[in-house]
Formats: C-alpha cells, structure tokens, sequence
C-alpha cells in the first residue's frame, strides 16, 4: 500500500470514506457494551452487528493508518500487584474488543482513528497538486516498472511485503530507480537534440578536475 505522501486524490477520499465508516462502527461497538461483574463484557446485537463490519475492514485500515504515521498500540506491562514483570507492544486496534484487559479506555483507540483521519484530510490538497502534476505520474511509472520483481517474488509464494522491507530490498529498488531515471533522461536529451552537448559539458568538468 503507498504512504500517504504517494495517493492520487481518489486514494485519498477512498481512504477517509473508510476511515470515517470504521470509525462508526467502532464507536457504535463501544457504545453498545456493557458490563457485568458475572458473566465480564456484554455485547448487544448492535455491538455484535458493528463487530462484523469492524473485522471486515481492519486489516486493510491498519495499514491505511500506518501509512500515515500513525502505530495504534501501546506497550503493556502487567499491574506490579500479580507480581510478574514483562512489557509488550499490543495493537490496540487488533485488540479492540478486548482493551478492558490491558486496563485502556476506548477513547484512546478513537482518537488514533481521529487523527489519522485528521492526517488525511489535511493532505487533501496535496493530494489534488500530486494527482495533477505529470512529474507524479511518470514517478508512479516508475514504481509500477520497480515492484515487478517483487510482484513475481509473491507470485512465487514468498513474502513481497518482507522483500521489499529488507535491506536488500530497499537497495534494489533505490539502484533500479536511479537506473530508470537515468535511462529516461538520456532518452528525453537525445530526443530534444542535447545529449552530445550535455556529454562534452560534463566531460569538461571531469577533465578540469
């Protein structure tokens, strides 16, 4: 998925229509919850009905907020009472119906949701100023030429999103991107006529070093 900073403005209104839509759902599910001292947490058939919708979108709305910069977990660490000690880093978004556990307010979870749709909204107006400029498009050219090795890597079986994160990964892409946009440039100057002339420039400048 692209980060924010590389949407189109479609991507971007697609991406606050469902991050207002999920963010109704988890307010209707918390809404709807009560609690018991017997039987511990009650869902209605409202917070039941606004649980389904809020697991069909999750996954994809968890990558949509870590585009934006935004991780929705916590580190927890057991009360000192129960004597044990550890820390651990829980998603609070993939734990949504179970934050009474790791002593959360549901609030906390919301105003994640919040601000990345605040952060989206705002970068609506980048959004239309990258959609509109030609350099973008050639740039999203590039990526799609860049990422077929990758495709064929998870068409294979393996793990794209971990090949592309690695190391090795983000070298590759960066060389075969310079490589691209070299090839591009020498095309376009020998095209306008300029390539012996920008060839005799730098040779110049690399003689008089």
């Amino acid at each position: 998925m692209k980060y924010l900073k590389s949407i189109t403005i479609w991507e971007n209104k697609r991406r606050l229509k469902l991050l207002k839509k999920f963010g109704d759902s988890m307010q209707q599910y918390f809404d709807n919850l009560s609690y018991s001292s017997y039987s511990g947490k009650i869902e209605n058939k409202k917070a039941a009905k606004a649980r389904t919708e809020i697991n069909k979108d999750l996954d994809e709305v968890y990558i949509i907020m870590i585009a934006a910069g935004i991780e929705p977990a916590i580190t927890y660490s057991p009360p000192p009472a129960t004597g044990v000690f550890y820390q651990k880093e829980v998603s609070l978004l993939h734990n949504f119906h179970n934050l009474a556990h790791y002593q959360v307010s549901p609030d906390i979870l919301m105003d994640f949701i919040v601000r990345t749709i605040s952060i989206y909204s705002k970068d609506s107006v980048n959004a239309w100023l990258r959609t509109l400029n030609p350099l973008y498009w050639i740039g999203r050219i590039f990526d799609c030429v860049v990422d077929l090795p990758f495709v064929l890597i998870g068409r294979l079986g393996f793990n794209r999103t971990k090949a592309e994160a690695s190391l090795v990964g983000r070298i590759f892409k960066m060389i075969f991107k310079t490589v691209l946009f070299l090839s591009a440039l020498v095309g376009l100057l020998k095209h306008l006529g300029y390539l012996e002339l920008c060839k005799a420039f730098i040779h110049k400048i690399l003689s008089s070093n």
